[in-house]
């Protein structure tokens, strides 16, 4: 099984929920997107791993 990037769990202790998260995360990509909806990008992102 893969496993999530380290960076990604850090950033995840860090912040106060999902959403704070995920536009850290996803800020890039964000730019490119119509719409954005950064905390279920985030808790799919996690689910792959088993870390919800």
């Amino acid at each position: 099984m893969k496993q999530p990037r380290p960076s990604s769990v850090a950033m995840c202790r860090r912040r106060r929920d999902l959403s704070e998260t995920g536009r850290q995360l996803f800020a890039a990509p964000c730019s490119k997107r119509a719409t954005t909806n950064d905390a279920d990008r985030l808790r799919n992102y996690l689910a792959r791993y088993d870390l919800t």
